[in-house]
């Protein structure tokens, strides 16, 4: 398990933000609520989904600005410095 997966179970879809010892910060999905803390045991029979099922399950898609503004944001964490300024070409 890795931080930004995304579980499904039934018609729950939580994606995962941070992963503590025993416990995941989790943020539900389709109901679109404020993250919570839950124990790591309740998402045992939980399946692995992709972005693109997220989608089709809400009907939200994202569109290209949210993609382009998503591949500038990469290249920005990809491209800064410790001291916060950002490497150019």
């Amino acid at each position: 398990m890795k931080k930004s997966s995304l579980l499904k179970q039934k018609d729950e879809i939580v994606g995962v933000l941070e992963i503590k010892d025993s416990s995941f910060l989790t943020i539900d999905c389709i109901k679109r609520t404020m993250p919570e803390w839950k124990e790591k045991e309740l998402f045992v029979d939980w399946m692995f989904v992709t972005e693109q099922e997220l989608w089709e399950s809400t009907g939200i898609y994202p569109t290209k600005v949210d993609t382009a503004l998503s591949t500038t944001s990469k290249y920005i964490q990809e491209h800064t410095l410790p001291d916060g300024t950002v490497k150019t070409i």
